[in-house]
């Protein structure tokens, strides 16, 4: 089984190389140059290793008008793959001929095996498993071509409204992805970045989705763990702790949906 990383800090991909039984590392395009990225190519195949990238949330103005000019260079970078997050991204790959795997997120709902069907004939190569299913449904579903999410704090908002903006000013120059937390009525702190290259925030949920000690997460054909807003040791202690087959958690965790499903 494939065990894939996704980092949005692109200073934490040192760290992964090392790892020998991590198979794929996903970085975030918003924050990298093309020069950077085709060295980051280069260093991740030496180790063995794929590297993906994950293009942006959201498709506004801003952001569809600078893929348009980018996505020449960082496919000429050569990257193994792309993570897909809406279906004009998909489209602007598939106009533009662009090779390579084709992971559609979360976002992107194959529901069900009809929906990944659809989905695959417009250019989906990989799937990632709906938060929303609980186990029983994801096993209806199938794991073909499937990657499950088994850590990460999960995004609860995607905002193209800033909130920065909103509540003070502009910090596009000086902290251009910072992370400031957010407080709502019931006392509850939720970690929010800024991700001003396009314009938008991302609110994550307070605590992270932990899966790793669940029953049925080996019938994925991969297993993603998402590291966004934690610290360069948190997330070595992560990994280490699962690689040496320590699967509890430690601290606050959420199940998501995989017992529950969507009430």
């Amino acid at each position: 089984m494939d065990i894939n990383v996704l980092i949005s800090n692109p200073d934490f991909f040192s760290e992964l190389t090392g790892m020998d039984r991590i198979s794929g590392i996903y970085l975030e395009q918003e924050r990298l140059t093309a020069d950077r990225l085709r060295k980051m190519v280069k260093t991740a195949r030496e180790h063995g290793k794929k590297l993906y990238l994950a293009l942006p949330y959201i498709w506004n103005e801003e952001s569809a008008r600078a893929l348009k000019k980018e996505i020449a260079p960082i496919a000429g970078a050569q990257p193994d793959g792309f993570l897909v997050r809406n279906l004009d991204e998909l489209g602007l790959l598939y106009d533009r001929g662009i090779q390579g795997e084709i992971i559609l997120d979360a976002g992107l709902y194959t529901f069900n095996r009809r929906s990944a069907e659809l989905l695959g004939r417009a250019g989906g190569t990989r799937f990632t498993a709906p938060y929303e299913l609980n186990r029983r449904e994801l096993e209806q579903r199938g794991f073909e071509k499937t990657e499950l999410t088994v850590y990460g704090h999960y995004p609860m908002m995607i905002s193209s409204g800033c909130l920065r903006l909103t509540t003070g000013k502009c910090v596009r120059e000086k902290e251009p992805y910072g992370v400031y937390r957010l407080k709502d009525r019931t006392g509850t702190i939720f970690p929010a970045v800024n991700c001003c290259r396009y314009c938008y925030n991302i609110i994550y949920n307070s605590v992270p989705t932990w899966l790793l000690d669940e029953d049925g997460i080996e019938e994925a054909e991969s297993l993603r763990f998402c590291f966004t807003v934690e610290s360069r040791l948190e997330m070595r202690s992560v990994l280490t702790r699962f690689f040496d087959g320590e699967r509890e958690p430690k601290g606050s965790i959420t199940r998501g949906h995989y017992k529950r499903g969507v009430q």
